[in-house]
């Protein structure tokens, strides 16, 4: 998929973030490469396609801080955000990081950038065995806040909140298992649904174009390259395509859960399994002693 490069002021990137989200479905925001229309924007790359590359040269903030950077195409700035880390003196900095660090902090102002678990690769052997605590017990209020941190809300909707992108979670197959839903957040790719089905057109003009066909007609196709951008759909003639694929990777991308805990994930799949009711059986029996909550 398309991604660009954001570098904004301390403490903006959740408000930098959302004004992208909010200002997708703007007629210019395709334009504008989906940078938002804020001062806090410090430098900014053009929306690079699959294979396309851009060389940007600026001169770094000279106050020390630590610096967000993030892509700004809708529905991505959620996973897909950094730390640029600005201080007084690089080779010293360099020669010792967390000695430097140590002796001269810089307060982390984002929310985002403060969450410094680390990464597990969750494998579905590493939780299968783990199925069979979602009977009672979990967290109604954990499992919906891994509902957004997992970036679900993305392209799912619950409890009224979210995108209206992905399959709706609360009409799922009724012969889906536990461990199915849990192989297909793991497993992204490998089992599409012919819906929401990605294909890569190639055009003989060398243009590479990635994403989801709307309409398909005897003369033309219409692509929506990135639903959550709610742009208008790019028309190609059929007499410019070169080449069409089905794309084998999912629009919905891979390591959602790698952040989470254990517990987090249980209650994170006892929440959709549950649709979102806090009556559920599911959260009976809170261990915190607060069932529902």
């Amino acid at each position: 998929m398309p991604h660009n490069l954001v570098i904004v002021q301390p403490g903006s990137l959740e408000e930098v973030g959302m004004q992208a989200e909010n200002e997708a479905n703007q007629p210019d925001a395709a334009a504008r490469q989906y940078v938002p229309r804020s001062g806090k924007v410090l430098v900014k790359s053009k929306l690079l396609q699959p294979r396309e590359v851009e060389r940007i040269s600026f001169t770094a903030p000279t106050k020390p801080g630590v610096y967000p950077y993030v892509c700004t195409y809708p529905g991505h700035w959620r996973r897909m955000y950094g730390a640029l880390f600005v201080v007084a003196d690089l080779e010293a900095y360099q020669a010792n990081p967390d000695q430097y660090l140590a002796a001269n902090p810089l307060e982390v102002k984002d929310d985002l950038l403060k969450d410094r678990r680390p990464r597990t690769e969750w494998k579905f052997a590493d939780l299968s065995s783990s199925i069979s605590q979602l009977g009672q017990g979990r967290s109604f209020g954990t499992g919906r806040q891994m509902f957004k941190i997992a970036s679900c809300v993305s392209c799912h909707k619950m409890e009224g909140q979210g995108q209206e992108f992905g399959p709706d979670l609360t009409k799922l197959d009724p012969k889906m298992t536990k461990e199915d839903l849990l192989r297909h957040i793991l497993e992204p790719s490998l089992k599409i649904d012919e819906k929401f089905q990605v294909y890569i057109f190639e055009t003989k003009a060398g243009r590479t174009i990635t994403g989801m066909i709307v309409e398909d007609t005897p003369q033309a196709v219409k692509i929506i390259e990135n639903p959550l951008a709610k742009a208008a759909p790019v028309e190609l003639k059929k007499s410019d395509i070169d080449s069409k694929n089905k794309s084998p990777v999912s629009l919905m991308p891979k390591g959602l859960l790698d952040k989470l805990t254990r517990d987090e994930i249980l209650d994170l799949l006892a929440y959709v399994i549950a649709k979102g009711d806090s009556k559920h059986p599911a959260f009976q029996g809170n261990k915190d002693g607060h069932p529902g909550h």
